[in-house]
């Protein structure tokens, strides 16, 4: 186990620069909800995130949900801050008009080794192994400059990729959802173990709270929003957060802990 010393109440805090996870995280980092709590916020991309958490270096990060059993013997999963959900999932362009079938021997945009989009395409079309880990902000670009002959988005990517002249493939969410009846376990947010259940069981609670101002004040958020984003579109920033900040979010419940022991127990 790491250990990592604290000046009294400050932690380190990741998550990514997402509209749904700045959403989520603003009124906590800003104090917009009672705590007394200081933290030391990191923003960045998904699977930097993920590799930060096998190296152990945040206190509470967020992770895919598919590097679950990579970072379990640090880090204990929280039941609030998750991307969860139904018509959520990771899709699967191309400038062509391609079918899944044709994808076998083609050259595959992939945003991390470790994430979940990486996972479920692994799961419903295993036989590619021609695949390039990219940063996700930066597959569609590939894709354009024919560099990748197809890629799987995540974020705001599923609502930009038509206006960029680009064509759906597969949405793997929803073939996931038809074949097992879940929600999609996207993203969730971990606490190292060595600060002990009463500090987890507190960061839980603080970020339901911040996640439930958020709803209650929904315009607080946006200039911390933008100042992260992608896509600065009021619009799209809204898509963003009403696909992937839900009911599951605050709580993953009974259903949403089906959904990941049913990942954990089906790995690649």
């Amino acid at each position: 186990m790491h250990d990592i010393k604290h000046e009294g109440n400050k932690f380190s805090l990741a998550f990514s620069p997402c509209p749904n996870d700045t959403f989520m995280m603003d009124a906590l980092v800003h104090h917009k909800i009672a705590h007394c709590n200081e933290f030391d916020v990191s923003l960045m991309d998904i699977q930097a995130l993920n590799e930060s958490a096998l190296k152990c270096l945040y206190d509470v990060t967020k992770i895919s949900a598919a590097a679950l059993p990579q970072v379990s013997d640090e880090y204990q999963l929280l039941d609030a801050g998750s991307a969860m959900g139904f018509g959520c999932g990771p899709i699967v362009v191309s400038s062509n008009k391609y079918s899944l079938d044709d994808l076998v021997n083609s050259v595959i945009g992939i945003p991390g080794r470790h994430t979940t989009a990486h996972y479920l395409f692994n799961h419903f079309v295993p036989e590619v192994r021609n695949k390039k880990f990219l940063l996700f902000s930066d597959i569609e670009q590939k894709i354009l400059d024919k560099e990748i002959e197809a890629g799987v988005l995540i974020h705001e990517g599923r609502f930009t990729y038509a206006d960029h002249g680009l064509s759906l493939i597969a949405d793997l969410g929803a073939l996931w959802e038809k074949k097992y009846h879940l929600p999609i376990p996207l993203g969730v947010i971990v606490c190292r173990k060595s600060l002990g259940t009463r500090l987890a069981t507190e960061m839980q609670t603080l970020i339901s709270k911040s996640i439930e101002y958020a709803f209650e004040q929904p315009w607080s958020s946006r200039e911390y929003i933008k100042q992260h984003a992608q896509e600065l579109d009021d619009h799209v920033i809204d898509q963003h957060i009403q696909l992937y900040v839900n009911r599951f979010s605050i709580s993953m419940g009974e259903e949403g802990h089906r959904a990941i022991q049913f990942l954990l127990s089906n790995p690649i």
